[in-house]
C-alpha cells in the first residue's frame, strides 16, 4: 500500500520520510501550495523530496486572505491564533485521502498543546470521516527529540524550513522551538 507523508518541508516531516524509506515501499512525498506566508516551504518539500528520490505532488488551492489566516506581516507570530490557516490539517488530510489510504502526518507532541488540530483524537475521527488510516508517528515525542533522531538519521536539516515566515526569523514560535533543540 502506498504511504502518503505530508512534506511540508520541515523537520517533523522528513523525519518521517525518512523512517519511511528506511522501511521500505512505496512512498509519496504530498505538499500544498495554498498561498501561504512562507513559500519556502514548498521549495523545501520540493528538495527534501528531490534528496531523498522520491516522488513529490505539490496541488495548489487558494483558500484567500480572508479571517482564517491569522496574522499578516506586522503580525508576531507567538500565540497559536497568529501562526497557521485555521483547519488547515483538516484541509490537508481531506486532499490527501485521495492520493492513498495511509496518511502520514508530522503532529508532535508539542504541537498538541497549542493547535486542536494535532490532537490523536482529531487524527482518529478524520480516519474516520475519510476512510483512511492516519498515522503519526511523532505525536508523543518533543521537538528536542525529533531534532535528535533526524540528527542521527542524517536528514539534511540544512533543507529543512521551520519557520512560519519561511525566513528563519528566529522570533516566531517555530523557530523558537527549533533553535531550543
Amino acid at each position: 500500500m502506498r504511504k502518503v507523508v505530508l512534506l511540508s518541508g520541515g523537520v517533523d516531516s522528513a523525519l518521517i520520510l525518512a523512517r519511511l524509506l528506511r522501511a521500505g515501499g512505496d512512498v509519496l512525498a504530498l505538499c500544498f501550495d495554498y498561498g501561504q506566508p512562507a513559500r519556502s516551504e514548498v521549495l523545501a518539500s520540493e528538495a527534501l523530496a528531490d534528496y531523498y528520490g522520491v516522488k513529490w505532488c505539490c496541488p495548489s488551492f487558494s483558500v484567500g486572505s480572508g479571517e482564517g489566516w491569522g496574522f499578516d506581516d506586522t503580525t508576531e507570530m507567538n500565540q497559536a491564533s497568529q501562526i497557521v490557516l485555521r483547519n488547515r490539517n483538516a484541509m490537508f488530510l481531506a486532499l490527501a485521502s485521495a492520493y492513498g489510504l495511509a496518511l502520514y502526518i508530522g503532529a508532535i507532541k508539542d504541537d498538541h498543546e497549542v493547535f486542536q488540530d494535532c490532537r490523536q483524537g482529531f487524527f482518529d475521527k478524520m480516519g474516520q470521516v475519510l476512510g483512511v488510516t492516519i498515522e503519526t508517528p511523532l505525536i508523543k515525542m518533543t521537538k528536542a527529540e525529533v531534532m535528535q533522531e533526524a540528527r542521527d538519521l542524517g536528514v539534511p536539516l540544512d533543507l529543512c524550513v521551520s519557520c512560519y515566515r519561511g525566513t528563519s526569523c528566529g522570533r516566531c514560535l517555530s523557530c523558537v522551538e527549533r533553535l531550543g533543540s
